[in-house]
């Protein structure tokens, strides 16, 4: 970023761009073009700068909301598709990677949909990259013809004549009223400069150029591809704040916390899952046999069955589990995931070497389960 900063605004960079518009003043200058071909091509070079720069700024937030707007659900949408490519990948280092920390599973998931969205998937000719810039690059073409219609139409009721100086004024200032184009006042100091004896036929240039200004504008952001494409900012955390939230899992079987607020607890509302799984998932064993848990955790927390966690040395009955763990709220209940069934009874044999224990005793109607009910059951 700070490499990316210098590049743009070092002494160095402002330098070299401003090589551009000393050899355009000696051109023009050289070929004795008129006063109203100059101030133009000095304003086109000037709006077409602002304006890729005002594109790019807003094109990360325009991909972070279309990404969005893809979860309905929030959370439970996002969720929702994980299991799903989960389950029709069919790998199981996908799922161990996505039990041993679904956050970071999902952001990389969550970069892989943005480029596919964003640049393989095509609508027409265009991918959707393409779309948002034309998108924002028409509303912006729109605002600065009314602008100029505007200004042109208070120098006309004027009823005299007027100098460039004050023309680029009243732009300004109409420019102003929105905020589609953020202008600062120098931006056109070298259009206030030049010496034009009519401005109503600089207006007139002006107007026809502009379809031009847009094509220049556009051929900038056509030919971006994924491999190529540089960003001013990156979405995909603001997108992971918006959609996960909260980064915490369920100390027994690792499902991720349901909340998307990151600070929740802040607001007293504690960690909650919108279903637990069977314990072993989670690396959960019985003790003397080292078997793996096939209960869930809603059913645990009723009992008066012990825990203890080895990493924290934490122990306690199941049925107590606010003592060491006040800030999650697990409902005690029957309420057990058809898809974390399937996936434990199909991948029993990796679980178990996952996490160096025995089996678990998978009861037989479970094996019934199929892929497609535990797909419908979410």
């Amino acid at each position: 970023m700070h490499d990316a900063y210098n590049k743009k605004n070092s002494p160095k960079a402002q330098m070299e761009e401003y090589k551009g518009t000393a050899w355009a003043l000696f051109k023009n200058t050289v070929e004795d073009k008129t006063e109203d071909v100059i101030a133009l091509g000095f304003f086109k070079d000037a709006i077409v700068k602002v304006i890729l720069d005002q594109v790019s700024e807003l094109l990360p937030i325009d991909a972070q909301e279309s990404i969005q707007n893809l979860f309905a659900n929030g959370k439970y949408s996002l969720i929702k598709d994980i299991l799903i490519h989960l389950a029709n990948t069919d790998d199981f280092t996908e799922y161990k990677s996505y039990i041993q920390d679904p956050h970071t599973f999902a952001q990389k998931w969550i970069v892989k949909l943005l480029g596919r969205k964003l640049f393989k998937e095509k609508h027409g000719n265009e991918c959707l990259y393409t779309q948002l810039a034309k998108s924002r690059v028409s509303r912006i073409m729109l605002h600065i013809s009314k602008c100029i219609a505007d200004t042109t139409e208070d120098c006309i009721s004027l009823g005299k004549s007027i100098c460039i100086s004050e023309w680029i004024d009243g732009f300004l200032q109409h420019n102003c009223k929105d905020s589609y184009l953020p202008l600062l006042n120098d931006v056109f100091v070298h259009v206030r400069d030049r010496k034009i004896s009519n401005v109503n036929t600089f207006t007139i240039m002006l107007k026809e150029e502009l379809p031009e200004i847009e094509r220049e504008v556009m051929s900038k952001f056509s030919d971006v591809e994924e491999n190529n494409v540089i960003l001013s900012s990156n979405p995909v955390p603001h997108i992971m704040d918006n959609l996960w939230g909260c980064s915490e899992i369920c100390f027994l079987c690792k499902e991720p916390c349901m909340n998307t607020n990151r600070n929740h607890l802040e607001d007293r509302f504690p960690h909650k899952c919108l279903q637990h799984r069977p314990n072993g998932i989670g690396g959960v064993r019985i003790k003397a046999s080292h078997r793996l848990v096939i209960d869930s955790c809603n059913y645990l927390v009723s009992t008066n069955l012990t825990y203890t966690i080895n990493s924290t040395q934490k122990s306690g009955k199941f049925r107590d589990y606010k003592r060491n763990f006040p800030d999650w709220d697990i409902p005690p209940n029957s309420d057990v995931s058809m898809y974390w069934i399937w996936v434990i009874t199909r991948y029993e044999e990796q679980l178990k070497e996952m996490y160096d224990s025995e089996e678990p005793r998978i009861p037989k109607y479970w094996k019934s389960i199929s892929k497609k009910s535990a797909l419908d059951s979410l």
